[in-house]
């Protein structure tokens, strides 16, 4: 859990619910406290699975959290009515919580938390070689290599050949978090930790290149904000 909100009595209520509503059930729950710009630097690690921040960060910080993140965003907010985040509306991911119902309501946001990671945890690839067929999970994927003219998908602790081709993938997994920044890669945008030049690293160090024509749409579907 994130939590970026510039009242301490506040974070500490909200952290303090979230260990109320955790612990009991045998959750472990780590938080860590952020301003607009830290929260920023650490979203392509792709570790948070709640993010909390208060309505008075900067409006461009906040659409940059919002569009980086595949998680929900809780804005917690002192009344309903707050028309200058009305354009954040569109985003699925984007929750308003009214300060006096936060004991009541962060122990819902937790469990639906919780169901909807799980189900993430649970979308699997399958993919074909001449040894059989293996289900790999969507989430321990960092790329796709097309070399060799043979595809290799590659998770922290192995790689595995597949017969399809880099377009069957990249129609399967479009909509899963994952980028084609090269005709030779896919990427699985929640493990980027920057994009320099005309490459990109991922948490583990790697590198990957990308295509000119393709940087343009990486930088503003996944609002890599300054990189260049």
């Amino acid at each position: 859990m994130a939590i970026c909100i510039n009242n301490p009595a506040l974070s500490k209520e909200i952290s303090n619910r979230l260990r109320q509503c955790c612990f009991p059930n045998g959750i472990q729950v780590s938080i860590t406290y952020h301003n607009e710009n830290s929260l920023l630097r650490e979203m392509s690690s792709g570790k948070y699975d709640l993010i909390f921040l208060h309505v008075n960060i900067p409006r461009q910080q906040a659409l940059q959290i919002v569009e980086k993140s595949n998680v929900n965003v809780i804005f917690v907010c002192t009344c309903l009515t707050v028309s200058f985040y009305s354009d954040l509306g569109a985003f699925d991911n984007v929750i308003f919580l009214k300060e006096p119902s936060i004991k009541d309501n962060i122990c819902v946001l937790v469990n639906e938390t919780l169901r909807l990671k799980s189900i993430r945890e649970r979308e699997v690839l399958l993919i074909k070689n001449q040894h059989g067929i293996f289900k790999v999970r969507l989430c321990d994927i960092l790329f796709l290599e097309n070399h060799d003219k043979s595809i290799h998908i590659h998770t922290q602790t192995e790689a595995i050949t597949s017969f399809s081709t880099m377009k069957e993938y990249e129609c399967k997994l479009v909509n899963h978090g994952f980028y084609r920044c090269h005709t030779s890669y896919i990427v699985n945008t929640n493990y980027i930790a920057s994009i320099q030049a005309n490459v990109l690293s991922l948490i583990n160090n790697q590198t990957i290149p990308i295509s000119r024509y393709r940087k343009k749409g990486l930088l503003e579907t996944y609002s890599f904000h300054g990189v260049m």
